[in-house]
């Protein structure tokens, strides 16, 4: 497996490693690398009260991530309900204040 990681500069570094086990689960994740499996690349709202605590603590905090875009697609003709309403302003709130 390989990622994908932006230097400082902004130059592309890929890493290349060979996982012991993957999941989409970020609190499966932080659990494991709290408990010591290995390292694991999750986004700040799965792990800041764990680096926070002290229980992980960052590394390669020299790489960061490629930007990754979030987009919302909705049909035009048909106006947002209530919840899509709500949950567009909630992401929009959370990538402003990550970002």
């Amino acid at each position: 497996m390989c990622l994908a990681f932006q230097e400082a500069d902004g130059r592309a570094t890929k890493i290349t490693f060979k996982p012991v086990f993957g999941s989409n689960s970020g609190v499966f994740l932080s659990d494991a690398v709290r408990r010591g499996a290995g390292i694991v690349r999750l986004p700040d709202f799965v792990c800041q009260a764990l680096v926070d605590s002290g229980e992980i603590v960052p590394v390669l905090e020299n790489l960061g991530s490629p930007q990754l875009n979030i987009y919302l697609m909705h049909a035009e003709k048909r106006r947002f309900n209530r919840r899509m309403r709500l949950f567009s302003e909630e992401m929009q709130l959370a990538c402003s204040a990550s970002g």
